[in-house]
């Protein structure tokens, strides 16, 4: 047996070893997940995160690591109830939420340089945050903020670039309040370019971008359809994407899939793997277009969500054979929540100052304003959850699933949707265990491990 993963140390803190009962019949817990590799097995645990490899010989009841397998809780008596232990884990553990760092999810516009045909925001009036606001957003950081504490802003639309004098004010007060700060960004790219990537860099501090790509250039500049007349957005946004990866900063990648543009999207997928210097650095998620929530929902009947998910898996095949980052990797921390919605370290900031618990324009509605004297963080509705079924208590992704009553992509939960989302943690099963032989290898080369 080889640990290829450690667990979540807080969560490993908490429940140390499981005693191992000579008489007690044991079953696997209902939230590990295995998968096949051509060297034996991997086994992960998505309750505590750890991540095993077995041996064909190791593997079941009848292993020779077994009572091990009991102790680091991969199995549990008959008689153990799942989901009201992974219920109290995550209570526990919640208390670690509130030592994290807070995020300020930051609207400097609703504006964008781009008309996409499934914009979830398509409708909302076209505004910009002032300079003044902007400055009032450095009072209000600074209000909340816990002294010393690192703070990470994440810049959304709307584009924001499309106002970024505002970044520039709020990176810029930030600074002279000897504040520490991180940014990231979701952009479509085509104004962050070589140019600009340096004060990106260095002034706002710039580690991360998601950037959403459609299919080639044919399909991307007919779905993003940009304002500007003439211009190839789609090798604008290909030569943004390389400087962003000359200077460093970490890209994030969405591709936006239907069955309309499902082949191409295989077309784009060698591309960027002739694209970039090192795949391995760039994370490839892959999103269902399939959704409520756009201007022209697309609502598939089971036969035709099946073929999409079909074919969502040959496209994650050939994502992960090119060596790309499949998602966000493989989590080694509990989740405790959903998303910035739900999370009590995490706010909205709209380009008029209101303050929402979503950075979805159209979902819920203000909790406050960076102007209150004392500012309050109601959640409303996003601390409701949907009512669980039965299937719930033995899901395997119970521990990591989160679905909020106000919001429309939790709706989405079909045998199909659960099918492809173990296609994709079993790439990255598999893609952590590659770059764990990597990593030992070139160990070995050094002469830093023993063979």
């Amino acid at each position: 047996m080889i640990q290829v993963q450690a667990p979540d140390s807080f969560v490993n803190t908490i429940l140390g070893e499981q005693s191992v009962t000579r008489d007690e019949q044991y079953r696997l817990l209902s939230f590990c997940i295995s998968t096949p590799v051509t060297e034996g097995i991997l086994l992960y645990n998505n309750l505590t995160k750890e991540l095993l490899f077995l041996s064909e010989t190791e593997a079941g009841t009848a292993s020779p690591v077994f009572d091990l397998l009991v102790k680091k809780w991969f199995y549990v008596p008959f008689s153990f109830n799942d989901r009201q232990f992974s219920d109290q884990l995550r209570l526990i553990a919640g208390l670690k939420m509130k030592s994290q760092g807070q995020l300020f999810t930051i609207l400097t516009t609703t504006s964008c340089n781009a008309r996409c045909f499934y914009c979830f925001e398509k409708g909302i009036p076209s505004y910009d945050m002032s300079l003044q606001t902007a400055q009032d957003v450095i009072g209000y950081i600074k209000s909340v903020s816990r002294v010393g504490e690192k703070i990470h802003l994440h810049w959304f639309g709307g584009e924001p670039l499309c106002n970024a004098d505002a970044i520039d004010v709020i990176c810029s007060g930030l600074r002279k309040l000897d504040i520490p700060f991180v940014s990231s960004m979701t952009t479509n790219g085509f104004l962050l370019n070589e140019e600009r990537i340096p004060k990106a860099k260095e002034l706002w501090n710039l580690k991360k971008v998601q950037i959403t790509l459609d299919g080639t250039e044919e399909i991307y500049n007919k779905a993003k359809a940009y304002i500007y007349p003439g211009i190839n957005a789609f090798q604008t946004v290909l030569n943004n994407l390389k400087a962003l990866e000359t200077a460093g900063i970490f890209i994030s990648i969405r591709l936006n899939a239907e069955l309309y543009n499902i082949r191409d999207l295989m077309s784009l997928a060698g591309l960027l793997g002739n694209l970039f210097h090192d795949p391995s650095s760039v994370f490839i998620g892959i999103s269902p277009l399939m959704s409520r929530a756009g201007a022209f929902p697309i609502n598939h009947d089971k036969e035709m969500e099946q073929k999409l998910y079909d074919s969502l898996k040959d496209l994650l095949l050939l994502i992960e054979s090119l060596g790309f980052s499949v998602g966000r990797g493989l989590s080694n921390n509990i989740r405790l929540s959903c998303c910035e919605a739900d999370s009590p370290n995490a706010i909205v900031i709209m380009p008029d100052g209101s303050l929402r618990r979503c950075q979805h324009i159209k979902a819920g509605e203000p909790v406050g304003s960076i102007n209150d004297k004392q500012p309050s963080l109601r959640a409303g509705l996003w601390t409701s959850y949907r009512e669980e079924k039965p299937a719930c208590s033995t899901c395997p992704f119970y521990p990591t699933c989160f679905r909020l009553t106000d919001c429309e992509e939790s709706e989405i939960c079909s045998d199909a949707s659960r099918i492809w989302k173990k296609e994709q943690l079993f790439a990255k099963m598999r893609q952590k265990w590659k770059l764990f032989l990597k990593n030992r290898s070139t160990s070995i080369e050094k002469g830093l491990t023993n063979p």
